[in-house]
């Protein structure tokens, strides 16, 4: 199950934590299914001051006229939806997700999403442009001043040739698929990807008897604004501030429902 808790989890904590998510499943909401056979049904995630800031995904398969579930995902709310290109579907795929090499269609960005919601749509996704909400949950996460102290330490520094040309290094939009993936197989998917930090908002979300503290990062990335969740108790972020550069390898959904 694509939690992917370790973004803003401590692994001490995380089967505890699982344990008490998988208890809401009974809470669900807003059941969704395109071929009768597969549901998914939500569970709205709100702060301590009751504003909702993403949601818990459920989906299940119906076996012997019971539901069972057989995956759960978190979204964090996006606001405005990007338009990708499903371009190749990858071997890691199943029954309760599936996993994609996209192309953002207006920027020509390739990268790669797991998908959320899949079964709110009835058509095969592979070769679609779908337009999809983005959230992403990093699993290494490092702070630069800027894109030149990055580019820097990378090694990749603007270098001007004797011709006066100047070769550039990253671009602060840069992204990039665990290129391994495609074509083989790999079962690690997964992007690599820049932003700059546009805000900033601090989360307190109680699940059952847990309580957590993390934080949630609007960062503008090549596909637009995509809200990040970290947490201090697993990432250094002791430099953490507005405008400062993000370098993440990070599991990205792709949410098919709003």
């Amino acid at each position: 199950m694509p939690l992917h808790l370790n973004s803003f989890v401590e692994e001490k904590k995380d089967k505890k934590i699982f344990a008490e998510i998988l208890d809401l499943c009974i809470k669900a909401q807003n059941p969704i299914s395109s071929d009768g056979v597969h549901f998914h049904m939500d569970y709205s995630l709100v702060d301590e001051e009751k504003e909702r800031f993403g949601k818990l995904v459920f989906t299940f398969s119906v076996v012997d006229d019971c539901l069972s579930l057989i995956d759960a995902d978190i979204v964090i709310v996006s606001e405005k939806p990007k338009s990708l290109l499903f371009e190749y579907k990858l071997p890691k795929s199943g029954e309760a997700t599936e996993y994609y090499d996209v192309i953002a269609v207006d920027d020509d960005l390739h990268f790669q999403v797991e998908t959320v919601n899949r079964y709110s749509i009835k058509e095969a996704v592979e070769g679609t442009t779908r337009e999809v909400y983005l959230s992403a949950f990093p699993f290494t996460f490092d702070i630069y001043d800027n894109i030149e102290v990055f580019n820097e330490k990378s090694g990749l520094k603007d270098i001007k040739t004797k011709t006066g040309e100047v070769v550039y290094g990253f671009s602060e939009q840069f992204m990039c698929p665990n290129i391994s993936n495609s074509e083989s197989n790999e079962t690690d998917s997964y992007t690599f990807m820049l932003g700059i930090i546009k805000d900033i908002d601090n989360i307190e979300l109680k699940i059952g008897r847990t309580t957590m503290d993390f934080k949630i990062l609007y960062l503008k990335t090549g596909a637009g604004i995509i809200p990040t969740v970290v947490s201090d108790k697993v990432f250094d972020l002791s430099n953490l501030e507005k405008g400062k550069l993000v370098a993440m390898n990070a599991d990205v959904k792709a949410d098919f429902r709003k």
